[in-house]
């Protein structure tokens, strides 16, 4: 038993909000919409797992990672 959760990638802040009203996820768009690239990972929990990648990923430490993505890494 778990929780899967999706992830995706996307060009810029936009692109992945309109995702956001896919009724079936980044995987599976509506007709005339490439589906964009992602993984299905069990028991990766954003708000656990996802700060301490973000901090790997921009060489911040974890307890000081922007908590809105458009801010820049202290």
């Amino acid at each position: 038993m778990g929780v899967f959760f999706d992830y995706f990638r996307a060009a810029t802040d936009d692109e992945a909000a309109d995702v956001y009203d896919w009724p079936a996820g980044p995987t599976c768009p509506p007709p005339g919409i490439e589906p964009k690239d992602s993984a299905e990972l069990k028991n990766i929990d954003p708000h656990v797992m996802m700060g301490t990648l973000e901090a790997l990923l921009t060489g911040s430490r974890y307890r000081t990672s922007p908590r809105d993505p458009g801010t820049p890494p202290r």
